[in-house]
């Protein structure tokens, strides 16, 4: 089965939010399906490394709905207090190298340069596969 890492969308500090700053513009712009100036300012964390057969899968595995996702659907990597996944995050698959950006409908893939962005970010993670 295929090895994903979960990339986190990073939420701003509340002051930053307040002030409406550029970080915090990206953050909501990117929760509406328009991640790009979140990925160039790296608002972004590796949270986890599941397994899950394709993306829907991964999809329906990290939702925390009736209760905490982890729970039910361990990481094989990665913190075991995780939010569920939404609009904004990202996915890596390890097998592949390519790197899907979670839309209000679907998945689609990252341009080379975002890909190439949250490949790096994933990296944090990567070590920690065993």
């Amino acid at each position: 089965m295929p090895r994903y890492a979960l990339l986190r969308l990073c939420p701003p500090d509340p002051l930053a939010v307040a002030a409406r700053t550029p970080e915090a513009n990206a953050y909501f712009d990117a929760m509406m399906g328009k991640p790009q100036d979140a990925i160039e300012r790296r608002c972004y964390l590796a949270a986890a490394v599941i397994e899950a057969s394709n993306p829907e899968d991964l999809f329906r595995k990290t939702q925390n709905i009736e209760e905490d996702w982890t729970k039910v659907h361990p990481p094989l990597k990665g913190s075991l207090k995780q939010r569920s996944t939404c609009v904004g995050d990202a996915i890596l698959n390890l097998e592949t190298g390519s790197v899907l950006l979670c839309m209000p409908q679907g998945w689609q893939e990252a341009t080379p340069v975002h890909a190439d962005i949250l490949r790096d970010i994933a990296h944090d993670l990567l070590p920690l596969q065993g």
